[in-house]
């Protein structure tokens, strides 16, 4: 067995110090999870990414021995304790690590489906959870990622632990990054949005000052998805209409989706998830005293009593418009009603209106720069249990993507863009943003890997003879980006990929199938092909070199992964379809890579065709499957 001297490359039987590699449980931005041993015993190990460095723009060593200390800090019966803090393979300069218990169970929502729990249940667990939230708030200390991937349920007792501190602000502590810390996106609370859209952020060293009342909003979007089954706003939604819905409409309360749920609870969620801090309850204490209370008072009560099931089919599907609107509400895309049902009254028209128009303008006039922050966002570290499936999968099953305009069941087509907001979209933003913000009517995307591979520098032509690739060969990539596209085949059986444009990360193997390398680059899309440009690839010892890198489908020598539209090559049921603005299906999370070399060594001949033509390959397609939709 090849020795490893990076996270990537520790493989089961592998060693960390005196712990046994058994396999890899979750990969993030920042780390890597994996179940160990030791001494029969199994143990949870969190391993950064990147080997301490000043000059590491992540900053991964820093969360991650922060999220240690953090721990080892708040000893706490619902926080996993740390047993071990280091650095391997070198103990003075290698990646940082830290060892936990390995605790067998579900996320939160998978609990709560899994066992059918009742209100007089979950509340059970969301008070237990409040409880370390509450001690950290009293010190100072803010958890800034709460949601239901980072409550992990033991099996068994039921017994919760909160998890994930990787994004914990600790007072008086250096600065790890400017803006927003890392977490995601649709948890934020309107005063973290409304950061993002004034002129402070565009500060130099600006960041947006950590408060408890951002982690109680979140408690209530936990409260909001266990009584409805959906989010209070859609995070499928285009960009500018998930931040102007944060900043300025107010969901609709969650007995109107849910009227079985107690009254009681769903005031609670409102109150936590009110725009403006102050009217939010006062601590983490009271709300946890509040559901004590409630608790007590009507635990016994019928709506305290009713298991968790789905919510029946019911309400119309999103709005959508023009660029610049909003619908009022989204949650987590329920079903959309009979074709041409009529909006609710002209003033929910207007409310759908103004508020996106408004953050148009205020993306327009003052954030010039946002749009690159957007398209690389702090990596999110991966809680120490797998990530479960989204919240949708649990709700309302799939929709099918039917052409039949009488099946009421079919999801709509987004509807076309307003030219003029998307043309000011392109100019402040780019193409890649302004497609993932439902601008779809950009001029076709030409991409030119041929002409990106001649202007490759001399800097970046000599990394693969560095790195000691095979030459004159084309080396196989694995996509590690977008989603998987089946439930029947995975990522790990190179199923279909669902992809967007924007940057990308992939696993290269330059030599044998032993070693594998992290690179990362950008993807442009085209009906028929999925072109990847590779910039940089990440040694052993986590630095990068750079290089020009191009993908060439696995099928024929050429430039470009077929798309599924292109030419089907895969008969999975693809039942995980992203069908939102600017996403395509890749038949395979598999491609080669050509990797430039310097003038005069060896070198494949691809050729580069149409972007717009279709593949043409000498294999019987199978028959396309339908495609069924869910919410990304």
């Amino acid at each position: 067995m090849r020795k490893a001297v990076h996270p990537n490359q520790l493989r089961p039987r592998h060693r960390v110090r005196e712990y046994r590699v058994v396999r890899r449980l979750a990969t993030g931005g920042f780390s890597l999870v994996f179940l160990v041993e030791k001494a029969g015993q199994p143990y949870v190990m969190k391993m950064a990414l990147q080997p301490a460095s000043d000059a590491e723009a992540d900053h991964a060593d820093g969360w991650m021995r922060r999220e240690a200390v953090s721990l080892e800090h708040l000893a706490h019966p619902h926080l996993l304790p740390v047993h071990e803090l280091g650095r391997w393979p070198d103990p003075r300069t290698g990646y940082s690590f830290f060892i936990t218990d390995h605790v067998p169970g579900d996320t939160f929502h998978d609990w709560r489906l899994n066992v059918r729990a009742t209100p007089h249940q979950w509340v059970g667990v969301l008070i237990a959870i409040l409880r370390p939230l509450e001690m950290m708030h009293e010190r100072g200390i803010c958890h800034r990622d709460l949601k239901a991937d980072n409550i992990l349920v033991r099996e068994g007792d039921g017994w919760p632990f909160l998890i994930d501190l990787g994004a914990v602000h600790l007072p008086c502590a250096r600065p790890l990054t400017q803006g927003l810390a890392p977490g995601t996106l649709y948890c934020q609370p309107p005063e973290a949005i409304r950061f993002l859209l004034g002129k402070e952020a565009l500060e130099e060293g600006s960041r947006f000052e950590a408060r408890p009342t951002a982690d109680l909003y979140a408690i209530g979007i936990l409260l909001y998805e266990a009584l409805t089954g959906l989010r209070p706003f859609n995070p499928e939604l285009p960009l500018d209409q998930l931040l102007s819905a944060i900043v300025a409409v107010t969901p609709a309360e969650p007995r109107q989706h849910a009227p079985q749920a107690p009254a009681s609870l769903s005031a609670l969620a409102m109150r936590l998830l009110a725009k403006e801090p102050a009217q939010r309850p006062a601590s983490a204490r009271a709300v946890r005293e509040e559901l004590e209370r409630l608790r007590a008072e009507e635990g016994q009560s019928e709506p305290w009593r009713m298991p968790a099931v789905p919510l029946s089919k019911k309400g119309k599907g999103g709005g959508g418009g023009e660029c610049g609107s909003t619908p009022a509400l989204e949650g987590a895309q329920p079903e959309p009603g009979p074709a041409g049902a009529p909006e609710d009254s002209a003033s929910a028209g207007r409310a759908r209106h103004w508020p996106g128009v408004l953050v148009e303008w205020c993306f327009v006039l003052g954030l010039l720069g946002l749009g690159w922050w957007w398209l690389h966002p702090p990596p999110h570290v991966e809680p120490t249990a797998p990530a479960p499936p989204a919240l949708s999968k649990q709700g309302a099953p799939p929709v099918p993507s039917s052409q039949n305009p009488q099946d009421p069941s079919a999801t709509a087509a987004p509807p076309e863009a307003s030219p003029l907001w998307c043309a000011m979209r392109h100019a402040v933003w780019g193409v890649a943003l302004a497609q993932l913000a439902g601008c779809v009517t950009t001029p076709p995307v030409r991409p030119d890997p041929s002409g990106f591979l001649a202007r490759c520098p001399p800097e970046a032509r000599a990394t693969p003879i560095k790195l000691g690739f095979v030459r004159g060969e084309l080396h196989p990539t694995f996509l590690a980006s977008g989603t998987e596209a089946s439930s029947e085949s995975s990522r790990d059986e190179n199923g279909p990929i669902n992809l967007k444009p924007g940057p990308v990360r992939a696993y290269i193997y330059p030599i044998d199938d032993d070693q594998e390398l992290i690179a990362e680059g950008e993807a442009e899309i085209t009906p028929m092909r999925v072109y990847i440009r590779l910039h940089r690839i990440q040694l052993p010892d986590g630095s990068w070199l750079p290089i020009c890198g191009a993908a060439v489908s696995t099928f024929e020598k050429v430039f470009g992964a077929p798309t599924y539209e292109g030419y089907a090559l895969t008969d999975a049921r693809l039942d995980q379809v992203d069908c939102s603005a600017g996403s395509t299906i890749l038949n395979t999370n598999r491609f080669e890579t050509l990797i430039e070399p310097p003038e005069g060594e060896p070198r494949p001949r691809v050729r580069q065709v149409d972007p717009e033509a279709k593949p043409e390959l000498n294999r019987s397609p199978p028959a396309k499957r339908q495609r069924y939709c869910v919410p990304r």
